[in-house]
């Protein structure tokens, strides 16, 4: 058999050096995808809303200029009262019968006009929930290569 050379086992584990640093910085660092079907309810639920309301408007002589979820059920427009994802939401809509629009009061609306008390608290916890999460991965982004040095060496 043939030795390998220092050059040779130099260059090896200057590879796995290399290949631990970009794993380590990317697990660390890159945030994982979170799901936002929460507030996507809830945008579901002011397009509902503002196409009954644009409905009402254009079959009734006597326009809605503030949301009423009342009248949209009785008149048959709406088939029950849409309840939000959470229970902060609150559907309000103001000037319907010209360019206003049907909005959340916690979510905030989908055109993204409004700023909301959602956006307001992601704003400020953004952060500082990026920086604990890099924080929870160290351990474990530190302990991959050991598994991966196991692996290659119990195969040999």
């Amino acid at each position: 058999m043939e030795k390998k050379s220092k050059r040779q086992k130099l260059s090896c584990s200057s590879a796995f050096f290399y290949f631990y640093l970009i794993g380590l910085v990317a697990f660390i660092f890159i945030p994982p995808r979170t799901s936002n079907t929460r507030y996507k309810a809830c945008y579901s639920n002011q397009r509902v809303l503002q196409g009954a309301v644009d409905m009402y408007n254009m079959d009734s002589s006597e326009m809605m200029s503030n949301l009423d979820v009342d009248i949209l059920v009785k008149s048959n427009y709406l088939i029950n009262i849409p309840n939000g994802p959470e229970s902060q939401c609150k559907y309000v809509g103001n000037k319907l019968d010209s360019d206003g629009i049907v909005y959340c009061t916690y979510h905030g609306d989908v055109e993204g006009h409004t700023v909301s008390i959602y956006e307001q608290n992601k704003r400020k916890n953004r952060i500082k929930n990026y920086i604990e999460g890099c924080l929870r991965r160290i351990p474990e982004s530190l302990l991959w290569p050991h598994a991966l040095l196991i692996r290659i060496t119990t195969k040999h």
